[in-house]
């Protein structure tokens, strides 16, 4: 039911990250998948240098391809890997012996930076600043008025008219 592809077709293949975000469906719940690596580094179960890239299978355990989902009649004419590898980094033809499959796979390479998802991280985290920056500044607003109010209770003044309780407050020292 809702195992499938799911490429971002409504935007151009150059702006969007050809990292695949995997997800997983059980017990009523998604959850993203992520690649284990070891203490060094290293992906688990990678072998040399070009295996730094998890390689995803685009198929079932029966080696059906999985299906692309919302599709125009015009993509699904490209032709499934064509379209696929507009979005994704893959390998065609990748054997599994164990499961008896060949299939396409998806390349996840944890290493690589996308520009669009530096820049995300970029504006998430300029955002917090800003954010953090107004709360610091209501902070020192919030205890300066109380500050106004303690120091016109203390001397009288009328509130509002601080600086005069300031100055009486002075030439009471």
């Amino acid at each position: 039911f809702l195992n499938g592809l799911y490429l971002p077709l409504e935007r151009l293949p150059e702006e969007c990250c050809r990292q695949p975000l995997l997800l997983c469906f059980r017990d009523a719940h998604f959850m993203a998948l992520a690649p284990v690596t070891s203490d060094s580094g290293h992906n688990v179960g990678a072998s040399g240098s070009a295996a730094s890239a998890v390689r995803i299978p685009l198929a079932n355990g029966s080696g059906q391809a999985l299906p692309l989902r919302f599709v125009l009649e015009e993509e699904v004419e490209v032709g499934y890997v064509e379209l696929i590898s507009k979005y994704l980094d893959i390998e065609q033809h990748v054997r599994f012996p164990t499961a008896g499959v060949s299939c396409a796979v998806a390349l996840l390479r944890p290493t690589s930076t996308n520009t669009l998802i530096a820049g995300m991280v970029s504006a998430f985290v300029q955002h917090g600043l800003i954010s953090l920056q107004e709360e610091q500044a209501e902070v020192v607003q919030t205890r300066r008025r109380s500050t106004e109010k303690a120091v016109g209770k203390a001397s009288g003044v009328v509130k509002g008219d601080w600086l005069a309780a300031l100055q009486l407050t002075r030439r009471q020292l």
